[in-house]
């Protein structure tokens, strides 16, 4: 992996003060504990597979995010998310869609308590055997009561590990197992990346873009875009929004984030970017390698490096600060570095802000409010 900035003046950060080594989710992940609760996700996802051909997976924000975005940047079709959101058409079409299938349901919620999950998760349950439920949930939650009442297998998230920060628990490995990809591979890559920044924390890469991040804050910056013109990396975009947003987006402070997948939306923001106001940070994601390495994918590829080059070029003349996030290829390796990367990158800036990384109250405001609605009808 490597970081390379334009546009972003050097600066000076250290990491001197800061005792990652503590880190209860660091100290979780280089457990012998997070090896075997994966262990223990794989075999009952295996045990899945082999009865079922589908997995509905209930759940919303980091309980689903990190999963479905590494499910589909491999391309796997056998598993579904729903309760994500409110809209009833979304979960109604997936039923339909599975309606003569053989298929499991695996409900992720932290606090068993979610509003848009709980919802989806009582009209689903039912529709199978209890054998074909899995829970993942903290123990104790009403989600582990209702599992544990109603017989469906129940797999533990770690007291210390908010949402967000899940991916390589069994919240992600569980339903990456059942959709055929090796999750062993992307917590591999995980915990390698977590190494390498524990044995060099000032000279790391996590350091050189959290530093970016926060110089070009302090310089009045209040936007960050996410990017990529590879389409395997613009699908984890989504999992680095939520990742920033809820992290650091506290206090009054923090940088906005969004995502555009290039070239696409150069069709459409280019301009803004090119020519609006610089009040914003691009970080591009992109790999030396490729996954397809056919003749006419390799003639497509140079196209769309020649591309990227081009508009780094290009934005750069326009003043834009940019930072580019270069991984080795497109495969599981590459995924859990960079997944153990922003997660690093996100509490080195809150060490650098000044703002804790971890929590999120200002989520509560909105559950808080509807269920006070809820309870007045």
């Amino acid at each position: 992996m490597r970081v390379t900035k334009y546009n972003i003046a050097e600066k000076d950060c250290t990491l001197e003060g800061f005792d990652f080594e503590n880190v209860e989710l660091l100290r979780y992940f280089l457990s012998s504990a997070a090896k075997a609760d994966i262990r223990q996700a794989k075999a009952l996802a295996k045990d899945f597979s082999k009865r079922l051909k589908h997995l509905i997976v209930v759940g919303v924000g980091g309980s689903i995010l990190g999963a479905r975005s590494i499910i589909e940047a491999f391309g796997a079709k056998n598993v579904h998310f729903c309760g994500n959101s409110l809209d009833f058409s979304q979960f109604n079409d997936i039923l339909k869609n599975l309606e003569n299938e053989n298929y499991g349901i695996c409900y992720i919620s932290k606090s068993g308590t979610t509003i848009e999950s709980s919802l989806f998760f009582e009209l689903v349950c039912d529709s199978t055997s209890k054998e074909n439920v899995v829970v993942i949930s903290d123990q104790n939650s009403p989600a582990h009561k209702l599992a544990s009442k109603k017989g469906f297998h129940f797999l533990e998230i770690p007291q210390t590990i908010g949402g967000r920060f899940s991916t390589m628990t069994a919240v992600g490995a569980f339903p990456i197992f059942f959709a055929g990809i090796n999750f062993d591979k992307i917590f591999n890559g995980y915990i390698h990346e977590i190494k390498t920044f524990l044995k060099n924390k000032n000279q790391s890469e996590e350091l050189c873009y959290a530093g970016a991040r926060a110089s070009e804050e302090a310089k009045g910056k209040r936007v960050e875009v996410f990017a990529s013109f590879e389409n395997f990396y613009q699908k984890l975009l989504p999992v680095f929004v939520q990742l920033v947003g809820e992290s650091l987006g506290k206090n009054g402070k923090g940088l906005y984030p969004t995502s555009s997948n290039f070239t696409e939306d150069l069709h459409a923001v280019g301009q803004y970017l090119q020519e609006g106001r610089k009040n914003f940070v691009e970080t591009i994601i992109c790999s030396k390698k490729h996954k397809n390495s056919s003749k006419i994918a390799k003639k497509y590829q140079k196209i769309n490096n020649i591309a990227l080059n081009s508009t780094i070029e290009a934005h750069k003349k326009a003043d834009n600060s940019i930072v580019k996030i270069e991984l080795e290829g497109q495969d599981e390796k590459s995924a859990g570095t960079l997944l153990a990367f922003m997660q690093l990158a996100v509490i080195v800036s809150g060490f650098l802000t000044k703002t804790n990384p971890f929590g999120q109250n200002g989520v509560e405001a909105y559950k808080n409010n509807m269920r006070k609605m809820l309870n007045a009808q």
